[in-house]
């Protein structure tokens, strides 16, 4: 799939994930999006704008080179999420979410890892960015 179309393709999977429309303040909740896992039975239940967001292209970038740097086994595993999700388990806290397309349901995406957000520094600067109103 050309990246272009892939992208598109990715952006319209997560639409509901990115909180990309803008809700009123006493707008109903939107229903939750359900994310797959690529390879157990398991679903994640996100709440766009509330519990998850879709990381930025520029914030992508920089938080899977800090993966990989930290963990450099995913170097040589081929580690490349086409997105990646800050996101606020209820049983674990906040977590990054790593993505890609789903192998078998077209235009669907599900999720290739998992990370604790607190192990990296940046994280602080993300939650305000993506949940505390600073997006500068």
């Amino acid at each position: 799939m050309r990246a272009t179309t892939f992208a598109m393709a990715l952006c319209a999977a997560l639409w509901d994930v990115t909180g990309a429309r803008a809700q009123p303040l006493d707008a109903p909740p939107a229903p939750p999006t359900f994310v797959e896992n690529c390879v157990h039975d398991e679903t994640i239940e996100l709440h766009a704008g509330n519990d998850s967001a879709l990381l930025d292209e520029d914030d992508l970038a920089g938080v899977r080179a800090a993966m990989v740097a930290r963990f450099t086994q995913l170097a040589g595993d081929g580690f490349a999420p086409s997105a990646i999700l800050l996101w606020r388990s209820p049983a674990y806290g906040w977590l990054y979410v790593a993505l890609k397309a789903h192998p078998t349901k077209p235009g669907k995406v599900c999720s290739i890892a998992t990370f604790s957000a607190p192990v990296f520094d940046f994280t602080g600067d993300l939650l305000r960015k993506y949940f505390f109103g600073d997006r500068t």
